[in-house]
C-alpha cells in the first residue's frame, strides 16, 4: 500500500499504517536451525520478491545466485481513472514468450518489462547455511550494483 501525506486520504501517512517503501528483509529455518536470510526490497515487489525467491531456493533447487537471477514477475497496483484501476501483472524481459502468450490469453493484464525499468522488480540479497558443513553461500542480484563477498 502506498501512503499518502494527505491528512483527510484514506491511507495517508500516520503511525498505524505500514508504508510498503519500508525494508523488511526474511530469515527462515530449515529442520530447526537457520537456513537464510535475505530480502529483496522495492515496495510492491518485496512480499513477493520474498517468495520467489524462497521458492526458487527451496522448490527449484536454485543457489542463491540462481534463485536472484530469474526473471521476476509483479502484480502491480495500476492508477485510479475514471472510478477503475488499471491493475497489471509485470513481466520481467526473459519469461519465455509462450508462457507470456498463455498469460494474456487466460485474460491477464501483462506487461513485459525490459531494460532500466526492471527496476520495478526489486533488488535483493541472500546468505544460505549448509547445517551440516556450516558453509555459507551468498548471491546478489543482477539488477543493481552490489555483490557477494566472502571474507576469511
Amino acid at each position: 500500500m502506498n501512503t499518502n501525506l494527505v491528512n483527510d486520504h484514506t491511507i495517508r501517512l500516520c503511525k498505524f499504517l505500514y508504508d510498503a517503501n519500508v525494508g523488511s528483509p526474511a530469515m527462515c529455518t530449515r529442520n530447526g536451525e537457520i537456513y537464510a536470510s535475505y530480502g529483496v526490497m522495492g515496495g510492491f515487489m518485496q512480499p513477493q520478491g520474498h517468495i520467489q525467491v524462497l521458492l526458487n531456493m527451496i522448490h527449484f533447487g536454485m543457489d542463491p545466485q540462481q534463485a536472484l537471477d530469474v526473471p521476476r514477475f509483479c502484480i502491480s497496483i495500476g492508477e485510479w481513472s475514471n472510478e477503475k484501476r488499471s491493475d497489471v501483472i509485470d513481466v520481467e524481459d526473459g519469461v519465455p514468450e509462450h508462457v507470456v502468450e498463455k498469460l494474456k490469453a487466460k485474460g491477464h493484464p501483462i506487461r513485459v518489462v525490459k531494460e532500466w525499468h526492471r527496476s520495478v522488480f526489486g533488488r535483493g540479497q541472500i546468505i544460505t547455511r549448509d547445517s551440516s558443513t556450516g558453509l555459507l553461500t551468498g548471491g546478489s542480484d543482477p539488477r543493481a550494483d552490489g555483490c557477494a563477498i566472502g571474507l576469511l
